[in-house]
């Protein structure tokens, strides 16, 4: 996130970028884009959670994906 606010949508994929700073609205929401865009310029960014930066640093992104390439490799 470059420590920078991001907006997302709620939903199964982005639960996880919320340590990371993600605002999420709900997209059925007609109000909630707006909302999410009024928070993003109104609240100042915290500092994302140094545990959820280091789980999706490329490094570790990487090597998890190759991990499960050479498990299917090996049956």
């Amino acid at each position: 996130s470059f420590r920078k606010p991001f907006i997302m949508p709620r939903g199964t994929a982005s639960e996880g970028l919320g340590p990371l700073g993600a605002i999420h609205f709900d997209p059925a929401d007609p109000d909630g884009l707006a909302a999410a865009m009024a928070a993003a310029m109104d609240t100042a960014p915290g500092e994302p959670d140094p545990t959820a930066l280091a789980a999706r640093a490329p490094t570790a992104i990487s090597g998890a994906f190759l991990a499960e390439i050479a498990a299917l490799v090996r049956g």
